[in-house]
């Protein structure tokens, strides 16, 4: 019988769907988790402890692992395990996003130099380390975590006082030891780009972008916060606004290297151009998936 390497951060509630999902399958799992778990050793095979942190040991422990539990696939549940999962493929050989493309969509601000250099339309960012301000920043404007998902952190400011505060309160999440494990180095500013939001579920093979579903997100607004709400499906766009959502994600996918397994990506509808607001190498977080179902499997997995 296959089996999966599921890799689930100790934070997630998401584990659930994707063993339901295996199990739907007849697919044997491994749950790797960073942290010990309490009945590891007496169920070997079935679970595993992996450093998500660094994806190089955890590669080197899974390929030990497999020695005698062979694995044919592995997948990451979360952001935080994407690049352990890229490396433990590479070391075993199985098919899965590579490590510089998960790392490149990890890093908003890497992503935004890929996809610049790729032409693809987005708003322009400035990377601030401790103490940087911005001369002269573009009103209204965003500041995010280099390395964080499902929106934490992500402000807008419509003036500098607005901005001030803005800074002061990020800075004072990224100082929480918890988030500055996984938030990256420095904060990003970026120019707001305004227009209805749309998320994009898709799914690379071979190389191949497929688009699964194009979500509307009513609820996003304008700030100053952005928390994610409420997804919606189908996305009431016409054929064209489809086509160029579409497009442009399967361009930003190819321009990052995202090219065997799930895409998660954001875009903004503004001035006649669907505008990359963020993408990444895993599915959606979380419920929004379970709306979802192809041959009878949950896209939760």
């Amino acid at each position: 019988m296959a089996r999966l390497l599921l890799l689930v951060p100790s934070t997630t509630y998401r584990a659930g769907p994707f063993t339901n999902a295996a199990r739907a399958l007849g697919v044997d799992v491994t749950i790797a988790c960073e942290e010990q778990q309490t009945l590891t050793g007496l169920l070997p095979g079935a679970l595993l402890t992996l450093p998500f942190g660094d994806p190089q040991a955890a590669a080197t422990a899974a390929v030990e692992f497999a020695r005698e539990h062979p694995l044919d696939a592995v997948l990451a549940v979360d952001d935080g395990a994407t690049e352990a999962a890229a490396a433990i493929a590479v070391a075993l050989g199985l098919r899965h996003h590579p490590p510089v493309a998960v790392a490149a969509a990890r890093d908003k601000l890497r992503c935004r130099e890929v996809l610049a250099g790729a032409g693809l339309p987005q708003p322009r960012c400035w990377l601030l380390t401790d103490g940087d301000a911005l001369e002269a920043p573009p009103f209204p404007c965003i500041v995010k975590p280099r390395q964080l998902s499902a929106s934490q952190g992500v402000m807008r400011a419509d003036d500098a006082g607005e901005l001030r505060d803005a800074l002061a309160r990020l800075r004072a999440l990224l100082a929480q030891p918890a988030v500055a494990r996984v938030a990256g180095e420095g904060l990003l500013l970026e120019e707001y780009i305004p227009g209805p939001e749309v998320a994009v579920e898709a799914l690379a093979r071979d190389g191949a972008v497929e688009i699964l579903e194009i979500f509307a997100k009513p609820d996003m607004g304008e700030g100053p916060f952005f928390p994610e709400e409420t997804y919606v499906a189908p996305v009431g766009l016409d054929g064209e606004q489809c086509e160029l959502v579409a497009a442009t994600t399967a361009r930003a996918a190819v321009a990052l290297g995202l090219n065997e397994g799930a895409i998660h990506a954001e875009l903004r509808l503004h001035d006649g151009r669907a505008w990359v607001i963020d993408i990444a190498g895993r599915s959606i977080g979380g419920l929004c998936a379970s709306v979802l179902s192809f041959k009878g499997v949950s896209l939760l997995a």
